[in-house]
């Protein structure tokens, strides 16, 4: 491949040739492919390991902060059995049990999601018991530093 190209204000003009270097023949080629289909299997299940330590590992991080935000919220004894279902994921993931990972994996995440559930339905219940009280203006304190005022449009005639 040839590439030239010319600077219009100096008028000078370079040419470069690109050429393929690898030299790869079509044998060396079809032994690469061949290599690679053998290899799909294996390649296959080390993606499937990764993404499960990165769900693991994901997982944890979301349940840490989310035992933070539900202390006071919820029970002792629930926040205790999402924090023993961690560690026994955090168990198997230091021991390298794929399906002990999975397995903790679903439960902890199981445990996290009714404990969210809860807390949100606890939220919508207390807010559905103050939208109970009728909102009337009256209900404003009475340090409210905002000032109702009438104006009109004054037009110059210049």
């Amino acid at each position: 491949m040839q590439v030239s190209a010319k600077d219009l204000g100096t008028g000078k003009s370079q040419d470069i040739t690109i050429k393929s270097s690898s030299g790869l023949s079509d044998e060396e080629i079809d032994r690469m492919m061949k290599e690679a289909q053998e290899n799909e299997d294996a390649d296959n299940k080390r993606k499937e390991e990764v993404d499960l330590r990165n769900e693991v590992d994901q997982l944890i991080f979301q349940t840490d902060k989310t035992l933070k935000d539900l202390e006071g919220k919820v029970s002792e004894d629930e926040i205790k059995q999402a924090k023993d279902a961690e560690e026994e994921l955090k168990k198997a993931q230091q021991e390298n049990d794929l399906d002990a990972m999975k397995e903790k994996r679903d439960a902890l995440s199981k445990i996290v999601q009714d404990l969210t559930v809860k807390l949100y339905e606890q939220a919508q219940q207390a807010q559905e018991g103050e939208g109970a009280k009728p909102a009337d203006d009256s209900s404003k304190s009475a340090d409210d530093d905002t000032i109702d005022g009438e104006y009109k449009d004054v037009k110059d005639d210049k």
